[in-house]
Protein backbone atom coordinates (compact mmCIF):
# COMPACT_ATOMS: atom_id res chain seq x y z
CA UNK A 1 0.00 0.00 0.00
CA UNK A 2 1.31 3.42 -0.97
CA UNK A 3 1.35 5.78 1.97
CA UNK A 4 2.08 8.95 -0.05
CA UNK A 5 -0.36 9.44 -2.90
CA UNK A 6 -0.08 11.37 -6.16
CA UNK A 7 -3.51 12.88 -6.75
CA UNK A 8 -4.65 13.71 -10.29
CA UNK A 9 -7.67 15.09 -12.09
CA UNK A 10 -8.66 11.47 -12.74
CA UNK A 11 -8.43 10.15 -9.16
CA UNK A 12 -9.09 13.21 -6.97
CA UNK A 13 -12.83 12.72 -6.65
CA UNK A 14 -12.50 9.06 -5.67
CA UNK A 15 -9.47 9.43 -3.37
CA UNK A 16 -10.28 12.78 -1.75
CA UNK A 17 -13.85 13.97 -2.23
CA UNK A 18 -15.43 10.57 -1.60
CA UNK A 19 -12.89 9.36 0.94
CA UNK A 20 -14.15 8.05 4.25
CA UNK A 21 -10.72 8.82 5.73
CA UNK A 22 -9.35 12.32 6.34
CA UNK A 23 -7.08 13.49 3.51
CA UNK A 24 -4.16 15.92 3.53
CA UNK A 25 -3.55 17.36 0.05
CA UNK A 26 -0.57 19.48 -0.91
CA UNK A 27 -1.24 21.58 -4.01
CA UNK A 28 2.20 22.02 -5.57
CA UNK A 29 4.14 22.59 -8.79
CA UNK A 30 7.27 21.00 -10.20
CA UNK A 31 9.11 24.35 -10.39
CA UNK A 32 8.31 25.28 -6.75
CA UNK A 33 11.35 25.02 -4.46
CA UNK A 34 9.29 25.25 -1.22
CA UNK A 35 7.08 22.42 -2.55
CA UNK A 36 10.13 20.24 -3.09
CA UNK A 37 11.42 21.10 0.40
CA UNK A 38 8.05 20.16 1.89
CA UNK A 39 7.86 16.73 0.21
CA UNK A 40 9.98 14.82 2.80
CA UNK A 41 7.87 16.21 5.65
CA UNK A 42 4.67 15.15 3.91
CA UNK A 43 6.09 11.67 3.32
CA UNK A 44 6.99 11.48 7.04
CA UNK A 45 3.51 12.69 7.89
CA UNK A 46 2.05 9.83 5.83
CA UNK A 47 4.11 7.33 7.86
CA UNK A 48 3.19 8.91 11.20
CA UNK A 49 -0.60 9.07 10.72
CA UNK A 50 -1.69 5.93 8.85
CA UNK A 51 -5.41 6.69 9.35
CA UNK A 52 -5.07 9.80 7.17
CA UNK A 53 -4.36 9.81 3.44
CA UNK A 54 -1.51 12.17 2.52
CA UNK A 55 -0.43 13.24 -0.94
CA UNK A 56 0.11 15.98 -3.45
CA UNK A 57 -1.35 17.23 -6.69
CA UNK A 58 0.57 19.22 -9.29
CA UNK A 59 -1.54 22.29 -10.07
CA UNK A 60 -0.17 22.69 -13.60
CA UNK A 61 -0.59 19.06 -14.60
CA UNK A 62 -4.10 18.90 -13.07
CA UNK A 63 -5.83 22.20 -13.90
CA UNK A 64 -9.37 20.82 -13.69
CA UNK A 65 -9.08 19.90 -10.02
CA UNK A 66 -6.85 22.83 -9.10
CA UNK A 67 -9.37 25.33 -10.46
CA UNK A 68 -11.94 24.11 -7.91
CA UNK A 69 -9.95 25.35 -4.90
CA UNK A 70 -8.77 28.74 -3.59
CA UNK A 71 -5.13 28.34 -4.61
CA UNK A 72 -3.37 31.70 -4.45
CA UNK A 73 0.14 30.25 -4.16
CA UNK A 74 1.89 26.92 -3.76
CA UNK A 75 2.49 24.98 -1.70
CA UNK A 76 -1.01 24.98 -0.24
CA UNK A 77 -1.78 22.15 2.19
CA UNK A 78 -5.45 21.46 2.91
CA UNK A 79 -7.14 18.96 5.22
CA UNK A 80 -10.31 17.38 3.85
CA UNK A 81 -12.95 15.59 5.94
CA UNK A 82 -15.88 13.96 4.15
CA UNK A 83 -14.88 15.80 0.97
CA UNK A 84 -14.92 19.26 2.58
CA UNK A 85 -11.96 21.51 3.34
CA UNK A 86 -11.78 21.86 7.12
CA UNK A 87 -8.33 23.40 7.55
CA UNK A 88 -5.33 24.87 5.87
CA UNK A 89 -2.18 23.33 7.34
CA UNK A 90 0.83 25.60 7.68
CA UNK A 91 3.34 24.05 5.31
CA UNK A 92 6.39 25.42 7.14
CA UNK A 93 5.57 23.53 10.31
CA UNK A 94 7.41 20.49 11.61
CA UNK A 95 5.86 17.07 11.10
CA UNK A 96 4.98 16.96 14.80
CA UNK A 97 3.15 20.30 14.71
CA UNK A 98 1.30 19.29 11.53
CA UNK A 99 0.16 16.12 13.31
CA UNK A 100 -1.04 18.15 16.30
CA UNK A 101 -2.94 20.51 14.02
CA UNK A 102 -4.55 17.64 12.11
CA UNK A 103 -5.48 15.82 15.32
CA UNK A 104 -7.34 18.92 16.54
CA UNK A 105 -9.77 18.46 13.65
CA UNK A 106 -10.04 14.70 14.04
CA UNK A 107 -10.99 14.64 17.71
Amino acid sequence: MTLFISFTDENFDKLVTKSKLPVVVCFSASWCAPCKALQPRLESLALEIPDVKVGKIDVEENPKTSSLFPIMSVPLVLLFLNGDIVAQITALETVESMIEEINEYLS
